[in-house]
């Protein structure tokens, strides 16, 4: 596994599960920033919640609870995602 450096933030480069200790579990342990939005009634309530740093990595519930709930699968199906096609994993600071 590779650490690079882009756009001044840390990334390792995931080609095996593990690797310089980060395995799946481990990534899934780090602080990543969750956002969570209300949604409006006019886009259907709930809630919206995302990890920025994994661009693309979101999901949504009708509580906050389950928003996130639904975000953690989420997060580790684009982990392994990353890992299977040696994608970088952004690390939070």
């Amino acid at each position: 596994m590779k650490k690079t450096i882009a756009n001044g933030k840390r990334k390792i480069v995931a080609t095996k599960i593990k690797h310089n200790g980060y395995t799946l579990a481990n990534l899934m342990k780090l602080p990543y920033k969750i956002e969570l939005i209300p949604l409006s009634k006019v886009d259907g309530g709930g809630y919206f919640a995302t990890i920025p740093l994994l661009g693309g990595c979101q999901s949504d519930g009708k509580t906050p609870d389950e928003a996130i709930e639904r975000l953690q699968q989420a997060q580790r199906a684009w982990f392994e995602s990353a890992i299977k096609h040696g994608d970088s994993i952004p690390i939070p600071q």
